[in-house]
């Protein structure tokens, strides 16, 4: 299978069941996995898959900046986060995960 038919068969089963595995394509097309490893970094590399230990993920149409994601709740998540920062008291230590509201409750403290 020459490399422009593996990563159109690679998108299309992208876009089809949102992961792959390297190592079931290799066993499928009967090709090295450490090819099908360069092509799912080429594809990574020009933003069309995300790369994970063992394969790719479809990028998620969400998966965009914070901000975007944000959106039109931003009155929301700032009255949430204003909230919950009374909830703290001077001193203490908190450990925040990911995520715009998160981000929010980081900017109230």
């Amino acid at each position: 299978m020459l490399k422009d038919e593996r990563l159109s068969h690679i998108r299309a089963r992208l876009r089809s069941h949102g992961r792959v595995v390297a190592a079931d394509l290799a066993t499928e097309w009967t090709v090295p996995v450490d090819m099908i490893r360069r092509d799912l970094r080429e594809l990574s590399e020009a933003g069309e898959c995300r790369r994970v230990y063992g394969g790719a993920l479809r990028l998620q149409p969400n998966a965009s900046h914070i901000r975007a994601r944000m959106g039109e709740k931003v009155p929301l998540k700032n009255a949430l986060a204003r909230q919950a920062a009374t909830l703290f008291k001077p001193r203490q230590v908190v450990f925040i995960d990911t995520g715009s509201t998160n981000i929010a409750l980081a900017g109230s403290l």
